[in-house]
């Protein structure tokens, strides 16, 4: 791919697909367990943990499907 020109453009858009399947992950995971706007407003510190929490797992999972595979 480096040597066509087309290596650029290749991780691009694997870099887009996994951003995307994250914030997918992220907002299926948030809705699921009411983590809302209001409990954002109630509880701030832990709608935080909770976001952070699910951000990580989500980024952990895409990695090992899309970026190691």
């Amino acid at each position: 791919l480096y040597l066509s020109g087309k290596l650029n453009k290749h991780l691009l858009e694997i870099n887009e697909q996994a951003q995307t399947q994250v914030d997918e992950m992220v907002a299926h995971w948030a809705k699921l367990n009411g983590c809302d706007e209001k409990f954002k407003t109630t509880n701030q510190m832990a709608w935080v943990a909770r976001m952070n929490n699910y951000k990580m797992m989500a980024e952990e999972l895409v990695l090992k499907e899309i970026i190691y595979t």
